[in-house]
């Protein structure tokens, strides 16, 4: 047990501390309105497939067909949040998919709001 707290504290790859300490108040703290974002999660369709970045996913699970953003595949929603961990992401190119996204023909903003995004595939 004591390997495994240090191993929590101090990871061998660098990730911020708040990801990993489970057992930390931090890690379950937003700094966003939650409650919006699971109002807004509510209005997705059931019946449709999604991708989504990892913190979303568990909200979203009881679906047929659900992608860890970055993996798209025949998504036609796609949820992020540029508050969260980039990951597996670096935050650099997770930036430039925001704006390629932004930008996209092939995807239309649903909802904009700072700390969410939701695209619907055109």
């Amino acid at each position: 047990m004591a390997a495994s707290v240090s191993n929590l504290r101090h990871p061998f790859v660098y990730s911020p501390p708040e990801q990993s300490q489970f057992y930390s108040r931090v890690h379950y703290s937003k700094d966003y309105d939650v409650s919006d974002v699971h109002e807004i999660l509510n209005t997705l369709p059931s019946n449709v497939s999604i991708s989504a970045q990892s913190p979303f996913v568990p909200h979203l699970v009881l679906r047929d067909h659900i992608y860890q953003f970055p993996i798209i595949s025949n998504a036609q929603y796609i949820v992020l949040s540029p508050d969260e961990s980039s990951y597996p992401m670096g935050r650099e190119a997770f930036d430039h998919c925001l704006d390629t996204l932004d930008a996209s023909f092939f995807w239309e903003p649903v909802t904009d709001r700072s700390y969410i995004k939701v695209y619907r595939r055109r």
